[in-house]
């Protein structure tokens, strides 16, 4: 059976070809996390070169990494003792080609000026479009991991639960959040928990603070486990304690936006008219100043990656592409309303992978 990263270099090398480019290059330095790296190799280690051409695939790394390329790996190693004699022997296989595929949204401009300058004789061709639009269609495996990432998230929080309440504070409730995710399995978190009460709630990426959490505040949480290297994200606003009028009616608006968005959102149509489904009803509610961020994202081996379901992207999104959905109204020096679900895209709607919930009461 073919597995899916060599049919993901199959379609790679039909790119390639059409683009009349004789090779694809991936850098991943160290700790920089290159999506690309674990995209096409299955690779999960810190450090690694990928080149790709119609007959080779190369992966370069150092000794702490040599067995571990053998075990998730088909690749051919080529090892580096040191980064010296590394970028030697990369400029050596690169030398011979005339025009390389490269994701420049992913290197250096200092890297990429080494290369041009060692390189006089070789063109570098950005494809970052070509690599986003393979990503955004996810495979059945793909997809299975997210869910399973997705499962993750949601039990932990589930889990975390009766921990949270007045008195605490956010910082407390986010490592306890976190602790959870690990317990069930996460690698590490997706991004930095955002935990944000009362009036922090109105700060969209509000990262968890030593603020204390307070009876009658809202508080926006913010999540997502890593699994098998695969995102899940959530976003729930719970109430603790008794909230006023005002953050009940918000609440819903956001809510009723949400809903109707994931039921009626679907592949074909544009990411654009996929956020005006939510941000029109927070417009019509009075709020439309107060959602300034897009609807959605994608998510896949990144935490944020394309397809965008925003007001700006008139490209159509895809089946098989996995997004979140989350509109939010902010009230600064008050509270803010966040609600996150992740759906898959079908030509028939959004397939929901996350769990909904009811506002929340602690």
């Amino acid at each position: 059976m073919v597995s899916n990263y060599e049919k993901r270099l199959e379609k790679l090398r039909g790119e390639l070809a059409r683009q009349s480019l004789d090779a694809y290059l991936c850098v991943n330095i160290e700790n920089s996390n290159h999506p690309e790296a674990l995209y096409f190799s299955g690779f999960t280690g810190s450090l690694s070169v990928l080149i790709i051409d119609d007959k080779r695939k190369i992966i370069m790394t150092d000794s702490r990494y040599y067995e571990q390329v053998k075990r998730e790996t088909t690749f051919t190693l080529v090892g580096i003792e040191n980064m010296k004699t590394g970028e030697e022997k990369l400029m050596e296989l690169l030398k011979n080609y005339r025009r390389v595929g490269l994701n420049f949204s992913k290197i250096s401009h200092k890297l990429y000026k080494k290369f041009e300058e060692a390189l006089k004789t070789v063109e570098f061709v950005d494809i970052e479009e070509i690599i986003s639009k393979m990503r955004m269609v996810k495979s059945d495996d793909e997809i299975e991991k997210i869910k399973k990432a997705i499962q993750v998230t949601q039990r932990a929080f589930e889990n975390s639960l009766n921990f949270l309440r007045a008195g605490i504070t956010e910082k407390e409730f986010a490592s306890r959040l976190e602790y959870e995710m690990k317990l069930l399995g996460a690698e590490r978190v997706a991004f930095s928990t955002i935990v944000a009460s009362g009036y922090r709630g109105a700060l969209p990426h509000g990262r968890a603070s030593d603020k204390i959490i307070k009876d009658g505040e809202l508080v926006v949480i913010d999540f997502g486990a890593v699994y098998d290297g695969y995102c899940g994200d959530i976003t729930r606003t719970v109430a603790v304690g008794d909230i006023s009028d005002k953050e009940y009616k918000v609440y819903e608006i956001v809510e009723r936006a949400q809903r109707e968005a994931i039921r009626k959102m679907k592949a074909g149509m544009t990411g654009r008219e996929a956020d005006e489904i939510a941000r029109n009803i927070i417009i019509e509610a009075g709020f439309g100043s107060n959602f300034g961020h897009s609807l959605g994202h994608g998510l896949g081996i990144e935490v944020h990656e394309a397809p965008a379901v925003s007001p700006t992207n008139t490209d159509i999104l895809p089946g098989g592409s996995v997004v979140t959905v989350e509109p939010g109204i902010y009230l600064p020096g008050e509270f803010g309303v966040r609600i996150e679900d992740d759906v898959l895209l079908t030509g028939n709607g959004a397939l929901l992978l996350s769990k909904q919930n009811n506002l929340i009461k602690i």
